[in-house]
C-alpha cells in the first residue's frame, strides 16, 4: 500500500507516458490545436498530457470546478478548484486532476 501524504490521500500513479501532441500548432485564438499548444501541461494531468494513469473521471464528466469557456470550443475551461495544481489554468476537458467533483463546493473528493 502507498504511503499517504499530509492530507490522508493516496499519492496519485505518474507512472504513464507524456506523448508529444504532434498535431499542436499556432493558429487562431479560439482553434482548438492553438490552445493545445499554449495550454500549460502539468505532471499530475492524465496522459497523454501528463504522465498521471487515468484511472478515474476528468473535467468532461461534470466536474463543478471546471468552468467551460465561453468561447469556442466548448471543450476548453478553466479549473476553479483552489485544491487542484490546475486551479486558474486553462484546461482541456481531458486533461483531468485529482480533485474532480461532481458535488458542489466545500466538498472536493480527490480521486486517484
Amino acid at each position: 500500500m502507498a504511503e499517504e501524504d499530509v492530507w490522508g490521500n493516496e499519492p496519485v500513479d505518474l507512472g504513464g507516458k507524456r506523448e508529444s501532441a504532434g498535431q499542436a500548432r499556432l493558429g487562431q485564438p479560439d482553434d482548438h490545436w492553438h490552445l493545445h499548444a499554449v495550454c500549460i501541461q502539468l505532471p499530475t494531468d492524465f496522459e497523454p498530457h501528463g504522465y498521471r494513469v487515468r484511472t478515474g473521471p476528468d473535467c468532461s464528466c461534470g466536474c463543478v470546478w471546471f468552468l467551460k469557456l465561453q468561447a469556442r470550443p466548448s471543450d476548453w475551461g478553466v479549473c476553479s478548484n483552489p485544491q487542484s495544481p490546475r486551479c486558474g489554468l486553462l484546461t482541456f476537458e481531458h486533461q483531468g486532476c485529482p480533485f474532480f467533483s461532481s458535488e458542489g463546493p466545500g466538498a472536493p473528493q480527490p480521486t486517484t
